[in-house]
């Protein structure tokens, strides 16, 4: 599968659909960082040193991931999209090693899945495919791993972005919020997914509810909420 990105630019920031597969939305990390990207290197920097791990889950195609591994955290990539011999090509162009890959729906993942020695988990523009239950279950198994002190970078779709444009549940409350995008939003963005979008009261709220203490949550210029969670 090839991964061009489409010519139209889908934002203010001039992103561009890169596909992955087909209905799960552009992979915006292969073509910029964002400040949840800076701070979770940040904090990997902070870490680096510690015998610990790090977690890209809904990697797409693994950009972030590879940002921890080479910065030297043992790093485990979580995707549907099968990039293994992209996560292979990587280990050997980069002489990193420290690069694994589980192909999964994030609704199937377990323990034995994610890595031991957890201490930096991320997902960013993921979440919002799962429903408000999924995600539950998810996070609170996330933070049932996490080391002491380990900290969760997560971003999700947002409610009050274009994507929310004749959305169908956008007055039905985050446990009921589960649809696809209006037909325009869909084809533009290429989500052909069911999502639950998020206004920034529902990340604090899902985050607290899943054993996480929320050290910020904030708005993109493009209406996604960004949050950083600690343990």
């Amino acid at each position: 599968m090839t991964h061009e990105p489409h010519s139209d630019p889908l934002n203010q920031f001039d992103d561009k659909i890169v596909e992955t597969t087909g209905t799960h939305g552009a992979d915006i990390a292969s073509q910029r960082m964002d400040e949840l990207d800076e701070a979770a290197l940040r904090y990997a920097l902070d870490i680096r040193d510690e015998a610990v791990s790090a977690l890209d889950l809904g990697c797409g195609l693994g950009a972030q991931g590879r940002r921890f591994s080479l910065m030297g955290l043992e790093t485990t990539l979580v995707d549907i999209l099968d990039i293994q011999q992209r996560v292979e090509l990587m280990n050997r162009l980069f002489e990193i090693g420290g690069l694994d890959f589980v192909q999964k729906d994030a609704r199937e993942v377990t323990r034995s899945d994610l890595p031991g020695n957890l201490k930096l988990a991320y997902s960013q523009r993921f979440i919002h495919y799962l429903t408000w239950n999924e995600a539950t279950e998810l996070l609170s198994l996330l933070a049932d791993q996490l080391q002491d002190g380990g900290r969760l970078f997560v971003s999700a779709s947002g409610l009050n972005t274009e994507l929310g444009e004749e959305y169908p549940d956008r007055n039905a409350p985050p446990e009921d919020r589960y649809s696809p995008l209006a037909p325009v939003m869909a084809e533009k963005h290429d989500i052909r997914q069911k999502v639950c979008l998020y206004e920034r009261t529902d990340m604090e709220r899902l985050l607290s509810e899943t054993g996480f203490e929320v050290r910020s949550v904030s708005t993109s210029g493009f209406g996604n909420v960004k949050a950083i969670a600690e343990i």
